[in-house]
């Protein structure tokens, strides 16, 4: 790597000298348990708040655009832009607590252009993930999958019963 080992010996008694513990000035860090974060609570209120923030139903505290503008969500009655990802999946696979940290750091180039002069609220940050948390929870449940099994019970009915009837008149 072109260090000499005169150079390499400094590097690794400084490296050892700073801990992940201290910060830039030499002060140790208070050291303690982190605390666990708290799960937001779902709450008709947040769901329908960050509904209508994502949906641009409810402006934003510092004037951002809607999510829609760019993003969709898999959530009926929801769809949007397709300039970037859908939020979906992509919150379902972050977490609760991943999916916040998207939202606090803004760390994608065009939402951090987008939101410089204009950061989310906590409140906000709150609410989108309260609503996102509804939505794969409600994306869970199969309560789609009972319609078309229905109608393939329904056809076998009709089918059964009009061979049947034909049977029947001969």
């Amino acid at each position: 790597l072109g260090i000499n080992r005169k150079d390499a010996k400094k590097i690794i008694a400084y490296l050892q000298n700073v801990s992940p513990g201290t910060s830039s000035s030499g002060t140790a860090a208070p050291a303690g348990p982190t605390p666990k974060p708290v799960e937001a609570v779902v709450t008709p209120e947040l769901v329908a708040l960050g509904r209508g923030l994502f949906t641009g139903g409810k402006p934003f505290a510092n004037g951002g655009a809607p999510c829609v503008a760019c993003h969709g969500f898999g959530v009926a009655g929801v769809s949007g832009g397709n300039l970037a990802v859908d939020l979906s999946a992509r919150s379902e696979a972050a977490g609760e607590q991943g999916f916040r940290g998207m939202l606090k750091g803004l760390n994608f180039p065009i939402m951090r252009r987008m939101y410089a002069d204009k950061p989310l609220t906590e409140e906000e940050i709150t609410s989108l993930v309260v609503f996102a948390k509804d939505a794969v929870a409600r994306k869970a449940t199969p309560a789609g999958m009972y319609y078309p099994v229905t109608g393939v019970v329904i056809f076998v009915c009709l089918i059964a019963g009009l061979t049947l009837y034909k049977r029947r008149i001969r």
